[in-house]
């Protein structure tokens, strides 16, 4: 899981049009058993894109946009945005 942050330091949200509240500004990552949390300024970002998976089932579609953002560091990063919230999908060195 990853928490999207605007300029202001607020959460970058999607509503229902698929926009994004706020341009991303930083990523913050939570804490794992391999690293410590972390905040990353973001460079670049492209995006949104929405994405409808199983839109074919009884069960409704699954509803996510992606985000792609490059960080000041140089990676970039596949974000997408679920209901439940924001998650890294790829690391791109």
């Amino acid at each position: 899981a990853v928490t999207v942050l605007d300029a202001a330091g607020r959460p970058v949200v999607v509503d229902a049009r698929f926009d994004l509240s706020g341009d991303p500004a930083r990523v913050r990552t939570a804490a794992t058993d391999r690293r410590p949390a972390a905040e990353h300024d973001v460079a670049g970002w492209a995006g949104p894109w929405p994405v409808a998976d199983r839109w074919w089932s009884e069960d409704g579609a699954r509803l996510r946009v992606h985000v792609q953002v490059t960080l000041a560091d140089g990676r970039a990063l596949l974000l997408a945005c679920r209901p439940e919230g924001w998650t890294c999908e790829a690391v791109y060195d």
